[in-house]
C-alpha cells in the first residue's frame, strides 16, 4: 500500500543567526484539493476551489501551468503562514487568518519558496521550503501553515490549497528573527 506523508519542519533562528527552536510536526490536513488535482494528475478533469472560494474546473492540459516556487513577496502560493486557529478541515481552502508580506509591526517578510529535486532511497522525496523574517518591532505569532498552488485555467491565475495545518504550539517570531519552514511531501 503506497501512502502519502507531509512533514513539517521549522527552523527558527535569533537575530543573531542562532537557533533557538527547532520542530518537525506530522499534519494530518490534506485538502479535498490535493485528491483532486492527484485525480488531474491521472487525466480526469475535477473541480477545485482556490483560495477566493471559486469553484474551478481543472483539466490535465492546465498542469502545464502550475506553479508552487513563488517569488519573494508573494503570499497567494508557495508554503504560506497564518496565525489562525481553526481546526484544519479537508473542506479547508483558505488559511483562517494569513500574515500579510511586509516589513513593518505584526507582518513578515515572504522571500522566495524553492522546490527540490526529488531524492530516492527507500521513499520518494520533494522539500518545499521558505524563509519568513520579521523585520517589525513588535512579536508574530504564526499558528498555522499551508502550501498553495497556483495554476492558470482558461487565462486566469488560480491559487489553490493543498494542505493546511494549525500547530500544536505557537510559533513566535521576535524582532530581527527568521523562521524557515519545509515542506516535505513523501511517497511511501
Amino acid at each position: 500500500m503506497a501512502n502519502i506523508k507531509v512533514t513539517l519542519k521549522a527552523v527558527l533562528k535569533d537575530k543573531d543567526g542562532k537557533v533557538v527552536r527547532e520542530d518537525v510536526i506530522e499534519p494530518h490536513s490534506l485538502t479535498a484539493n490535493m485528491a483532486k488535482l492527484i485525480r488531474v494528475l491521472f487525466g480526469k478533469s475535477d473541480d477545485l476551489v482556490d483560495r477566493a472560494n471559486n469553484t474551478v474546473t481543472v483539466a490535465p492540459s492546465d498542469l502545464a501551468t502550475a506553479v508552487i516556487e513563488a517569488a519573494e513577496g508573494e503570499t497567494g502560493y508557495g508554503v504560506i503562514v497564518g496565525s489562525g486557529t481553526t481546526s484544519p478541515s479537508p473542506n479547508d481552502y483558505n488559511l483562517a487568518s494569513q500574515i500579510s508580506h511586509g516589513d513593518g509591526d505584526n507582518l513578515l517578510h515572504y522571500y522566495a519558496t524553492s522546490v527540490s529535486s526529488v531524492t530516492v532511497n527507500t521513499t520518494s522525496k520533494l522539500e518545499v521550503s521558505r524563509d519568513f523574517k520579521n523585520n517589525g518591532s513588535v512579536d508574530v505569532n504564526i499558528n498555522e501553515i499551508g502550501l498553495a498552488l497556483n495554476i492558470t485555467v482558461g487565462g486566469t491565475p488560480h491559487n489553490i490549497l493543498l494542505f493546511r495545518t494549525v500547530l500544536a504550539s505557537t510559533y513566535t517570531v521576535t524582532a530581527g528573527s527568521l523562521v524557515t519552514w519545509y515542506v516535505t511531501i513523501e511517497l511511501q
